[in-house]
């Protein structure tokens, strides 16, 4: 399936590349038979940071946050993903033993500005609380961000 968009994303403004954005989520979202879901605005609170995140996608007990960048500065989305991660991943964390504590907890997130698209990767390892993180890494998809040609002309 193609789609053409009608303005070119690169330039347009932030509501209209957030509802490009949202668009492209709920598309992917619908291919899983409801198995995906994507929420909006969703409430996140964490020792380094509270309050809605643009998106979260669940699948099952897996949450995957999505932020939006200024068109600009996809940098400072990826800051900003990474402690909206740090947070989920403090808000989800369950009652665990020992060893599992020890384990690594994997957080998955993903930063666009409609025309770039960024995965990210936060692994933290070791018992952490509210005032000691543990190790904390933050992994991308690329050096670069990668480019959709979405505004290339469709044959």
């Amino acid at each position: 399936m193609k789609h053409k968009t009608c303005i070119h994303v690169t330039s347009a403004n932030e509501a209209t590349r957030r509802e490009f954005i949202s668009s492209v989520l709920h598309g992917v979202a619908s291919c899983y038979d409801g198995e995906v879901k994507v929420c909006p605005e969703y409430e996140l609170s964490g020792s380094h940071g509270k309050g809605p995140v643009d998106w979260v996608i669940k699948i099952g007990d897996t949450i995957i946050v999505v932020t939006e960048a200024k068109r600009e500065d996809i940098n400072q989305g990826v800051g900003q993903n990474a402690i909206q991660l740090q947070a989920s991943s403090q808000r989800n964390k369950k009652k665990r033993t020992y060893n599992e504590a020890l384990r690594e907890d994997v957080m998955y997130g993903i930063v666009s500005t409609g025309v770039d698209w960024v995965i990210i990767k936060l692994v933290t390892t070791g018992e952490y609380n509210d005032s000691d993180n543990g190790n904390v890494e933050v992994l991308l998809s690329s050096r670069t961000p990668f480019t959709f040609p979405i505004n290339e002309s469709v044959r």
